[in-house]
């Protein structure tokens, strides 16, 4: 039996394709380019994609700055406040208290402070619940390499740096004033 394009019972599928003529998985949700990140064909909104809990094949270098700025106001929550706390005995909620006073003028304490306790999220789960940004279709994979994400979009990638310089700053200010 041949199969021709007259047949009721045959669907055919459209491929995508980008145009630089590689076969795409998504569209981008704001420009509506068909994107193939993983053959590195993207339009200009493409940022990442988080897959299995980590940011990857990420274009430019926002994440690696905010990752970075993340891990340093870790540690300064950590060895500054909690560290120095334990013969105060303030209560955990006492001391983010104490942080937001100390740095209420930094726009992106209330970000962090607001969504979660920043020592519980790792920087990708932080990067996703502090920057806006619109995801692609989530993909899922089988066999040994299996796993599941989703690509990153947005439409202005310098909110990341400006966001990792705003942690910086929010940690040597918490560094500072705990250190008095």
């Amino acid at each position: 039996m041949s199969a021709d394009n007259d047949d009721p019972e045959i669907e055919f599928e459209e491929v995508l394709m980008t145009p630089n003529g590689n076969e795409a998985r998504e569209r981008c949700p704001i420009c509506n380019r068909p994107n193939s990140p993983g053959a590195c064909d993207t339009c200009e909104h493409y940022f990442a994609a988080y897959w299995d809990g980590d940011i990857i094949w990420e274009i430019g270098e926002g994440y690696q700055k905010f990752s970075e700025a993340w891990g340093l106001l870790l540690g300064v929550i950590y060895e500054t406040v909690l560290f120095q706390n334990q013969d105060h005995q303030k209560t955990k909620s006492d001391l983010w208290k104490d942080c937001q006073n100390k740095a209420k003028e930094n726009k992106a304490w209330d970000e962090i402070i607001n969504n979660n306790d920043p020592m519980d999220m790792e920087p990708a789960e932080a990067f996703l619940n502090l920057i806006p940004y619109l995801s692609g279709p989530t993909i899922e994979t089988d066999g040994m390499l299996s796993g599941s994400g989703h690509s990153i979009y947005m439409e202005d990638r310098g909110i990341v740096v400006e966001l990792a310089e705003e942690i910086t700053n929010l940690a040597n200010l918490i560094h500072m004033e705990f250190n008095q």
